[in-house]
């Protein structure tokens, strides 16, 4: 492997472009491939394949999808919020928007739980599809003014008189500079930061009433800071470049990265004002991503397994006389495998990695796999026994 970690991928003798690696950029890309869009992308070459990805030419048939949506929102039903979510990464015609919204959701991690509004929910979601794929700095200030995520971490608690530190305790330690980079001081001028901002029936507005102008010494930075000028520091801060170069690392290659390949990494997200799209760009031409080391050596999560899975063997749309699974159906196994879509169990999200594998997760797994074979899934009206491959130690990876 070169010192350069992210020189461009060349197929070589070592390295093929071969239905491996197809198989490997399609899971990690967008949601996996039927076996006539493998045989394409390997005719296609790897060059024109990851560009299909990275510059999408359609944004597919959303009909089905809006419909699911729409009743979520009008029922707040959250199962039929993550059937329509479900049926875009099985449908829309640009599953990488699909991956970063993935992503986003997990960095920005925010639970129905506490929200109980589809529709804030959704317009997160919404947020990261439509943001997640430029600069990183007007996708965090959407997100400190989303409503999804102020009544997640407690905005309406942060007022000038008794600020609440939740939002920019998360805002330094998960969204930004991680862990080390900042001080309990920072946490409490970050909180008299981001004070004025209320959800109510018309939105997110500010009340300068409830909002502390005063001077603020944040990261050795004296000033009136408020939410953007707070925003502004914490981009320009060479920790957020490192933080966001873990994050996209952790997401499209899994296996552990180096330090120095995150320190050449967060090197090109400054040189190029923190665009992610751009990075990512960087990261799946690059011989890294294409190594030994990276493909088929992490586990899969469920959502790479179910809606995936059922994507390979051409269970996701009515062809043929077969019924396509549900994605109700889908989203409920799921959650039986650990990965409850709208649900991270916590601020920092989804862990992954060996996570995903513990006892009660691998039965659900092999459940999974023999009820798609027998059928149970798409009505039980005809058998699919190449299912049951899915319940294979090696279909675990990807």
């Amino acid at each position: 492997m070169s010192r350069d970690y992210w020189k461009p991928y060349r197929p070589s003798e070592y390295l093929l472009w071969n239905r491996e690696r197809v198989m490997h950029v399609h899971r990690r890309l967008g949601f996996s491939a039927a076996k006539i869009e493998c045989s394409q992308a390997l005719a296609a070459g790897h060059e024109s394949t990851i560009d299909r990805f990275l510059q999408p030419v359609t944004s597919g048939n959303e009909t089905i999808q809006s419909g699911l949506i729409r009743q979520a929102i009008d029922r707040n039903s959250i199962r039929a919020l993550e059937a329509g979510w479900i049926m875009r990464m099985w449908h829309a015609g640009n599953p990488l928007a699909e991956q970063l919204c993935l992503m986003w959701h997990n960095h920005f991690a925010t639970s129905f739980l506490k929200v109980n509004d589809c529709d804030a929910m959704w317009n997160q979601n919404q947020l990261f599809r439509s943001l997640g794929c430029g600069r990183f700095a007007d996708l965090l200030k959407a997100v400190l003014l989303d409503r999804a995520m102020l009544v997640w971490l407690d905005a309406d608690s942060n007022r000038a008189s008794h600020p609440n530190e939740n939002l920019a305790r998360e805002l330094m330690e998960l969204f930004t500079l991680g862990e080390g980079n900042y001080t309990e001081k920072d946490v409490q001028e970050a909180a008299r930061a981001l004070t004025g901002w209320r959800v109510g029936d018309s939105g997110v507005t500010f009340n300068r009433f409830e909002h502390d102008g005063g001077l603020k010494t944040i990261l050795g930075v004296t000033a009136a800071h408020d939410l953007a000028s707070l925003a502004d520091l914490l981009i320009a801060q060479r920790a957020t470049a490192e933080r966001l170069a873990w994050r996209i690392c952790d997401h499209f290659l899994g296996t552990p990265v180096p330090q120095v390949a995150i320190d050449q990494l967060a090197k090109i997200l400054r040189e190029l004002d923190l665009h992610i799209g751009k990075a990512v760009a960087q990261v799946v031409r690059s011989e890294r991503f294409f190594s030994n080391d990276v493909v088929g050596q992490r586990f899969r999560s469920p959502v790479s397994l179910v809606v995936g899975g059922i994507r390979e063997l051409g269970l996701h749309e009515d062809t043929s006389g077969k019924a396509a699974v549900s994605p109700q159906l889908a989203a409920s196994w799921m959650e039986a495998m650990g990965q409850h879509l709208f649900h991270p169990p916590g601020v920092a999200g989804w862990q992954g990695g060996k996570s995903w594998l513990g006892s009660q997760s691998m039965i659900q797994r092999a459940a999974f796999a023999k009820s798609l074979s027998e059928g149970e899934l798409t009505g039980g009206n005809e058998e699919h026994p190449t299912a049951i491959q899915l319940a294979s130690g090696q279909s675990q990876l990807d």
